[in-house]
């Protein structure tokens, strides 16, 4: 997608910086899609606001979509924005972000989230740990404190890095 990765901010699951989408940035940005509904996007949104899977916010949320020509701010927090990517095969993609993710100030994400990002990008892309270190160094918050050798044994390792959520608790390019 064009576009760029930065991490920012703190996240209360994994500890570090968390993924935003940076609509602005020079370049492109690999990414790994999810085929949902239009209401498990509403919750999967919902949940990254901080606001109730299933609530009334989900609900206008879901119906809002259809709306979504490119960006939509739903609020000021993080995670507040709606973004379409295009489609694939017919399917609108959306992508939830900051809208000012360009402006954030970057910090270092931990092992365990880079982990989860480096198995979407291996699955999506077939990618080698090479590839998707090199990949991940360029994402700010990321370049200058993870080295690529680092980041090529997280994303060749079989399980997440230095502690974190196990397989299967929440995990997102956006969380």
């Amino acid at each position: 997608m064009p576009g760029g990765l930065v991490f920012s901010g703190e996240s209360a699951a994994w500890g570090g910086g968390r993924a935003f989408y940076d609509l602005t940035a020079p370049g492109l940005v690999a990414g790994r899609a999810y085929l949902l509904t239009a209401e498990q996007l509403g919750d999967v949104a919902a949940q990254e606001m901080y606001r109730e899977p299933g609530s009334a916010f989900a609900q206008d949320l879901t119906e809002a979509l259809d709306d979504v020509d490119e960006v939509r701010v739903l609020g000021p927090g993080r995670y507040e924005t709606i973004a379409r990517l295009g489609e694939r095969d017919g399917v609108p993609m959306f992508t939830v972000t900051d809208v000012n993710a360009g402006d954030l100030e970057p910090s270092t994400p931990s092992a365990a989230y880079l982990w989860w990002i480096a198995a979407g990008l291996r699955e999506a892309h077939g990618w080698d740990a090479s590839r998707v270190a090199e990949c991940l160094s360029e994402a700010r918050g990321v370049a200058g404190a993870w080295d690529p050798g680092e980041l090529a044994e997280i994303a060749s390792a079989k399980g997440p890095a230095r502690g974190g959520p196990a397989p299967g608790g929440r995990c997102g390019t956006g969380g």
